[in-house]
């Protein structure tokens, strides 16, 4: 995880870095659903689901951050604002 911090560091110019700080209201936006509305959304399913195994497996997959390493990949490869994903990710 350290490691793609660090490359995705390297690679981003400080005018991106100075755009994703400024960007508060994306980044609050992000958290309050990562950390918000999808847990709660996974606690919900669990509720209704068929199964035990499926409820704690919902119940897990939503209580843990989405945008954590694989979020600021996925945001460079699509060609996204990666400097954005850097920033949720670690302030999440």
């Amino acid at each position: 995880l350290a490691s793609i911090f660090i490359l995705s560091g390297i690679d981003l110019e400080w005018r991106h870095l100075k755009e994703a700080v400024s960007d508060w209201r994306g980044a609050v936006l992000s958290l309050v659903f990562v950390f918000g509305v999808a847990p709660i959304l996974a606690w919900l399913l669990s509720h209704v689901s068929p199964s035990r195994d499926l409820a704690i497996g919902l119940f897990l997959i939503g209580c843990v951050s989405t945008t954590q390493a694989s979020g600021i990949v996925m945001a460079a490869a699509a060609g996204g604002r990666a400097a954005h994903a850097l920033l949720i990710t670690i302030a999440g």
